[in-house]
Protein backbone atom coordinates (compact mmCIF):
# COMPACT_ATOMS: atom_id res chain seq x y z
CA UNK A 1 0.00 0.00 0.00
CA UNK A 2 1.70 3.33 -0.93
CA UNK A 3 0.76 6.31 1.48
CA UNK A 4 2.47 9.70 0.99
CA UNK A 5 4.39 11.30 3.35
CA UNK A 6 1.75 13.87 4.27
CA UNK A 7 -1.02 10.96 4.64
CA UNK A 8 1.41 9.48 7.23
CA UNK A 9 2.07 12.64 9.41
CA UNK A 10 -1.57 12.74 9.62
CA UNK A 11 -2.56 9.40 10.72
CA UNK A 12 0.10 9.54 13.14
CA UNK A 13 -0.63 13.00 14.37
CA UNK A 14 -4.49 11.55 14.72
CA UNK A 15 -4.19 7.95 15.60
CA UNK A 16 -3.92 8.65 19.52
CA UNK A 17 -7.11 10.59 19.56
CA UNK A 18 -9.17 7.55 18.16
CA UNK A 19 -10.32 6.04 21.31
CA UNK A 20 -11.88 9.49 22.22
CA UNK A 21 -13.31 10.08 18.61
CA UNK A 22 -14.93 6.43 19.19
CA UNK A 23 -18.18 8.41 21.03
CA UNK A 24 -18.55 11.00 18.73
CA UNK A 25 -19.14 9.38 15.34
CA UNK A 26 -22.67 8.38 15.26
CA UNK A 27 -25.50 8.97 13.77
CA UNK A 28 -28.38 10.78 15.82
CA UNK A 29 -31.47 8.37 16.42
CA UNK A 30 -33.94 11.68 16.46
CA UNK A 31 -33.98 13.17 12.87
CA UNK A 32 -36.43 15.21 10.79
CA UNK A 33 -39.25 12.91 9.57
CA UNK A 34 -38.66 14.53 6.04
CA UNK A 35 -36.37 11.14 5.77
CA UNK A 36 -37.26 8.54 3.99
CA UNK A 37 -39.01 5.66 6.87
CA UNK A 38 -39.91 1.78 6.97
CA UNK A 39 -43.79 1.64 7.52
CA UNK A 40 -43.95 -0.17 11.01
CA UNK A 41 -45.87 -2.64 9.87
CA UNK A 42 -43.61 -3.48 7.43
CA UNK A 43 -39.94 -3.19 8.41
CA UNK A 44 -38.63 -6.43 7.76
CA UNK A 45 -35.35 -5.42 9.35
CA UNK A 46 -33.25 -7.73 11.88
CA UNK A 47 -30.20 -6.61 14.94
CA UNK A 48 -27.56 -8.43 13.54
CA UNK A 49 -24.20 -9.62 15.53
CA UNK A 50 -20.56 -8.02 14.87
CA UNK A 51 -18.71 -9.89 17.53
CA UNK A 52 -15.45 -11.24 16.21
CA UNK A 53 -15.37 -13.81 13.50
CA UNK A 54 -19.21 -13.03 12.71
CA UNK A 55 -19.08 -12.08 8.87
CA UNK A 56 -21.00 -8.70 9.45
CA UNK A 57 -18.46 -7.37 11.64
CA UNK A 58 -17.09 -6.30 8.26
CA UNK A 59 -19.53 -3.61 7.42
CA UNK A 60 -19.39 -0.71 9.18
CA UNK A 61 -19.97 3.34 9.03
CA UNK A 62 -18.25 5.87 6.75
CA UNK A 63 -18.20 9.34 8.42
CA UNK A 64 -17.02 12.47 5.63
CA UNK A 65 -19.16 14.64 4.35
CA UNK A 66 -22.02 12.59 4.27
CA UNK A 67 -22.85 9.49 6.72
CA UNK A 68 -23.36 5.91 5.35
CA UNK A 69 -22.28 2.47 5.24
CA UNK A 70 -18.89 0.67 3.89
CA UNK A 71 -17.90 -3.10 3.90
CA UNK A 72 -14.73 -4.54 4.11
CA UNK A 73 -13.15 -6.18 0.68
CA UNK A 74 -9.80 -7.06 2.73
CA UNK A 75 -6.36 -5.20 2.65
CA UNK A 76 -7.65 -2.25 4.14
CA UNK A 77 -9.88 -1.75 1.00
CA UNK A 78 -13.39 -0.88 1.36
CA UNK A 79 -16.62 -0.48 -1.07
CA UNK A 80 -19.12 2.33 -0.75
CA UNK A 81 -21.09 4.77 -2.72
CA UNK A 82 -19.36 7.55 -4.69
CA UNK A 83 -21.99 10.37 -3.29
CA UNK A 84 -21.07 9.68 0.50
CA UNK A 85 -17.16 10.58 -0.83
CA UNK A 86 -17.76 13.16 -3.82
CA UNK A 87 -16.66 16.06 -1.69
CA UNK A 88 -14.53 14.25 1.01
CA UNK A 89 -11.73 16.71 -0.05
CA UNK A 90 -13.71 19.19 1.84
CA UNK A 91 -13.41 17.19 5.25
CA UNK A 92 -10.53 18.27 7.71
CA UNK A 93 -8.04 16.13 8.81
CA UNK A 94 -9.33 13.48 10.80
CA UNK A 95 -12.37 13.91 10.06
CA UNK A 96 -12.77 11.31 7.34
CA UNK A 97 -12.69 8.00 9.50
CA UNK A 98 -14.55 4.59 8.99
CA UNK A 99 -15.75 2.87 11.95
CA UNK A 100 -17.02 -0.88 12.70
CA UNK A 101 -19.10 -2.48 15.65
CA UNK A 102 -20.80 0.39 16.18
CA UNK A 103 -23.78 0.94 18.32
CA UNK A 104 -24.84 3.42 21.12
CA UNK A 105 -22.45 6.56 20.13
CA UNK A 106 -19.46 4.32 20.05
CA UNK A 107 -17.85 2.17 17.63
CA UNK A 108 -15.56 -0.44 18.92
CA UNK A 109 -13.11 0.06 16.01
CA UNK A 110 -12.05 3.35 13.87
CA UNK A 111 -10.05 3.64 11.20
CA UNK A 112 -8.48 6.49 9.52
CA UNK A 113 -9.35 7.21 5.19
CA UNK A 114 -6.30 7.76 2.93
CA UNK A 115 -7.57 7.41 -0.32
CA UNK A 116 -10.72 6.96 -2.39
CA UNK A 117 -11.31 6.48 -6.19
CA UNK A 118 -14.88 6.71 -7.76
CA UNK A 119 -15.88 6.69 -12.05
CA UNK A 120 -14.83 9.78 -13.78
CA UNK A 121 -18.11 9.33 -15.39
CA UNK A 122 -20.09 10.21 -12.00
CA UNK A 123 -21.54 13.39 -11.36
CA UNK A 124 -21.24 15.58 -8.47
CA UNK A 125 -24.53 15.71 -7.30
CA UNK A 126 -26.56 19.30 -6.87
CA UNK A 127 -29.04 20.67 -4.94
CA UNK A 128 -28.15 18.75 -1.75
CA UNK A 129 -29.51 20.20 1.81
CA UNK A 130 -29.12 16.71 3.97
CA UNK A 131 -28.26 18.68 6.87
CA UNK A 132 -31.50 20.45 6.51
CA UNK A 133 -33.36 17.69 6.43
CA UNK A 134 -34.02 17.67 2.69
CA UNK A 135 -33.64 15.25 -0.02
CA UNK A 136 -32.58 15.39 -3.54
CA UNK A 137 -33.11 13.90 -6.51
CA UNK A 138 -29.95 11.89 -7.74
CA UNK A 139 -28.93 13.30 -11.60
CA UNK A 140 -30.13 10.44 -13.63
CA UNK A 141 -26.35 9.98 -14.67
CA UNK A 142 -24.71 8.55 -12.37
CA UNK A 143 -26.70 4.83 -12.14
CA UNK A 144 -24.17 2.76 -12.39
CA UNK A 145 -21.22 5.22 -11.60
CA UNK A 146 -22.56 5.54 -8.16
CA UNK A 147 -19.93 3.17 -6.37
CA UNK A 148 -16.72 4.25 -4.78
CA UNK A 149 -13.39 2.31 -3.47
CA UNK A 150 -11.82 3.38 0.11
CA UNK A 151 -8.83 2.49 1.67
CA UNK A 152 -8.38 3.19 5.14
CA UNK A 153 -5.89 2.19 7.69
CA UNK A 154 -6.21 1.72 11.85
CA UNK A 155 -9.03 -0.24 11.63
CA UNK A 156 -7.04 -4.02 13.10
CA UNK A 157 -7.46 -7.07 11.89
CA UNK A 158 -11.28 -7.45 10.92
CA UNK A 159 -11.27 -11.64 10.38
CA UNK A 160 -14.18 -11.33 7.70
CA UNK A 161 -14.43 -9.23 4.45
CA UNK A 162 -16.77 -9.92 1.51
CA UNK A 163 -15.92 -10.40 -2.08
CA UNK A 164 -17.10 -8.30 -5.00
CA UNK A 165 -18.71 -10.50 -7.47
CA UNK A 166 -20.29 -10.24 -10.77
CA UNK A 167 -21.43 -13.90 -10.96
CA UNK A 168 -23.66 -13.69 -7.65
CA UNK A 169 -26.27 -16.08 -6.64
CA UNK A 170 -29.50 -14.10 -7.43
CA UNK A 171 -31.75 -16.27 -5.97
CA UNK A 172 -31.21 -15.52 -2.37
CA UNK A 173 -29.73 -11.71 -1.58
CA UNK A 174 -29.61 -10.40 1.76
CA UNK A 175 -28.88 -6.67 2.86
CA UNK A 176 -27.21 -4.82 5.90
CA UNK A 177 -26.25 -1.69 6.94
CA UNK A 178 -26.45 0.98 9.57
CA UNK A 179 -29.72 2.42 9.12
CA UNK A 180 -30.41 6.20 10.63
CA UNK A 181 -33.53 5.20 12.66
CA UNK A 182 -31.97 1.93 14.19
CA UNK A 183 -28.63 1.75 16.89
CA UNK A 184 -26.72 -0.74 15.83
CA UNK A 185 -26.14 -3.21 12.18
CA UNK A 186 -29.46 -4.16 10.90
CA UNK A 187 -30.34 -6.38 8.08
CA UNK A 188 -33.13 -7.25 5.60
CA UNK A 189 -32.57 -11.39 5.02
CA UNK A 190 -34.04 -12.15 2.29
CA UNK A 191 -34.67 -9.33 -0.05
CA UNK A 192 -35.34 -9.75 -4.02
CA UNK A 193 -34.49 -8.15 -7.31
CA UNK A 194 -37.41 -6.71 -8.67
CA UNK A 195 -37.56 -6.05 -12.72
CA UNK A 196 -38.07 -2.75 -14.09
CA UNK A 197 -41.60 -3.91 -15.88
CA UNK A 198 -43.10 -4.62 -13.02
CA UNK A 199 -42.77 -1.15 -11.57
CA UNK A 200 -43.83 1.39 -14.34
CA UNK A 201 -45.77 4.12 -12.60
CA UNK A 202 -46.16 7.91 -14.21
CA UNK A 203 -45.00 9.42 -11.40
CA UNK A 204 -41.48 7.74 -11.57
CA UNK A 205 -38.44 9.92 -12.64
CA UNK A 206 -36.52 7.29 -13.14
CA UNK A 207 -35.90 7.07 -17.42
CA UNK A 208 -36.59 3.98 -18.98
CA UNK A 209 -32.74 4.59 -19.89
CA UNK A 210 -31.08 5.09 -16.47
CA UNK A 211 -33.20 1.53 -15.55
CA UNK A 212 -30.80 -0.38 -17.59
CA UNK A 213 -27.79 0.16 -15.46
CA UNK A 214 -29.26 -0.57 -11.74
CA UNK A 215 -30.90 -3.05 -9.96
CA UNK A 216 -34.22 -2.42 -8.00
CA UNK A 217 -35.20 -4.28 -5.01
CA UNK A 218 -37.39 -4.55 -1.87
CA UNK A 219 -34.51 -4.49 0.29
CA UNK A 220 -35.81 -2.36 3.18
CA UNK A 221 -33.45 0.72 3.51
CA UNK A 222 -33.15 4.33 4.87
CA UNK A 223 -30.66 7.16 5.15
CA UNK A 224 -27.73 5.57 6.50
CA UNK A 225 -27.75 2.76 4.57
CA UNK A 226 -26.63 4.11 1.09
CA UNK A 227 -22.93 1.93 0.50
CA UNK A 228 -24.62 -0.89 1.95
CA UNK A 229 -24.19 -4.53 0.02
CA UNK A 230 -26.43 -6.55 -1.40
CA UNK A 231 -25.02 -9.87 -1.13
CA UNK A 232 -25.48 -13.89 -1.16
CA UNK A 233 -25.24 -16.46 1.32
CA UNK A 234 -21.93 -16.69 0.34
CA UNK A 235 -21.12 -12.79 1.34
CA UNK A 236 -20.60 -12.09 -2.67
CA UNK A 237 -21.56 -8.45 -3.14
CA UNK A 238 -23.94 -8.11 -6.44
CA UNK A 239 -24.38 -4.45 -5.79
CA UNK A 240 -24.21 -1.57 -3.53
CA UNK A 241 -27.09 0.17 -2.72
CA UNK A 242 -27.46 3.79 -3.87
CA UNK A 243 -31.02 5.13 -2.79
CA UNK A 244 -34.58 4.75 -1.53
CA UNK A 245 -37.36 4.05 -3.13
CA UNK A 246 -40.78 5.95 -1.06
CA UNK A 247 -44.61 6.45 -1.80
CA UNK A 248 -45.79 10.00 -1.36
CA UNK A 249 -45.78 9.93 2.15
CA UNK A 250 -42.13 9.24 2.84
CA UNK A 251 -42.56 5.74 3.54
CA UNK A 252 -40.03 3.44 2.06
CA UNK A 253 -41.27 1.12 -1.21
CA UNK A 254 -37.89 -0.33 -2.35
CA UNK A 255 -34.71 1.10 -3.09
CA UNK A 256 -32.01 1.35 -5.85
CA UNK A 257 -28.35 -0.70 -6.38
CA UNK A 258 -25.37 -0.23 -8.27
CA UNK A 259 -24.62 -3.92 -10.18
CA UNK A 260 -21.07 -5.16 -9.59
CA UNK A 261 -19.74 -6.00 -13.25
CA UNK A 262 -16.57 -7.45 -14.24
CA UNK A 263 -15.23 -4.10 -14.67
CA UNK A 264 -15.70 -3.15 -11.71
CA UNK A 265 -14.14 -6.33 -9.56
CA UNK A 266 -11.03 -5.85 -12.05
CA UNK A 267 -10.71 -1.95 -10.92
CA UNK A 268 -10.96 -3.26 -7.14
CA UNK A 269 -8.49 -5.41 -7.56
CA UNK A 270 -6.01 -2.57 -9.46
CA UNK A 271 -7.17 -0.28 -6.37
CA UNK A 272 -5.91 -2.87 -3.90
CA UNK A 273 -2.63 -3.58 -5.63
CA UNK A 274 -2.30 0.78 -6.28
CA UNK A 275 -2.20 0.01 -10.19
CA UNK A 276 -5.73 1.53 -10.32
CA UNK A 277 -5.19 4.27 -13.16
CA UNK A 278 -7.36 7.94 -13.42
CA UNK A 279 -7.36 11.41 -12.80
CA UNK A 280 -5.36 11.97 -9.23
CA UNK A 281 -5.29 14.30 -6.62
CA UNK A 282 -3.83 15.13 -3.21
CA UNK A 283 -6.74 17.01 -1.05
CA UNK A 284 -5.75 19.69 1.56
CA UNK A 285 -6.52 17.37 3.83
CA UNK A 286 -3.70 14.15 3.21
CA UNK A 287 -6.63 12.04 1.31
CA UNK A 288 -5.57 10.79 -2.46
CA UNK A 289 -8.57 10.82 -4.93
CA UNK A 290 -8.78 8.90 -7.96
CA UNK A 291 -11.46 9.08 -10.87
CA UNK A 292 -11.18 6.00 -12.74
CA UNK A 293 -12.01 5.73 -16.03
CA UNK A 294 -15.25 3.15 -16.26
CA UNK A 295 -17.99 2.25 -18.64
CA UNK A 296 -21.57 1.10 -16.62
CA UNK A 297 -23.28 -1.99 -18.24
CA UNK A 298 -26.55 -2.90 -18.60
CA UNK A 299 -27.77 -5.08 -15.57
CA UNK A 300 -29.42 -8.77 -16.86
CA UNK A 301 -32.81 -9.18 -14.79
CA UNK A 302 -32.90 -12.70 -13.42
CA UNK A 303 -36.44 -12.64 -12.55
CA UNK A 304 -39.85 -11.04 -12.59
CA UNK A 305 -42.03 -9.70 -8.89
CA UNK A 306 -45.36 -7.96 -9.74
CA UNK A 307 -45.42 -5.29 -7.94
CA UNK A 308 -46.24 -1.46 -8.27
CA UNK A 309 -43.99 1.99 -7.41
CA UNK A 310 -44.83 5.68 -6.95
CA UNK A 311 -41.59 6.34 -6.45
CA UNK A 312 -39.19 9.48 -6.30
CA UNK A 313 -35.36 9.28 -5.36
CA UNK A 314 -34.07 10.41 -1.64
Amino acid sequence: MNISAKQFVIFSALVLAAAAAQNFYSEPVNVPLLKPRIHPDKDHRKLLPMEKDSPYEAIGKIFARERGTVTSLGDDVYVTDAHIVEDIQKTEPGEALLGFGCSENKCEKIAHIVEVAFPAKYEVTANRDTAAGKFYEEKKENHGYDIAFVRAIGAGSLESHFRLSADSEMKTLNQAGYSYDREGLTGHFPCHIISPSAAQNPDTIISPEAQKYMMRTDCDIVTGDSGSPLFDPNNNIAGVFESTLTDKEGFVTGSLATPITAGLVRLSEDFKKGTLKGETEIAANGIKITKFPYERQPFSWPAEKKISFPVKIK
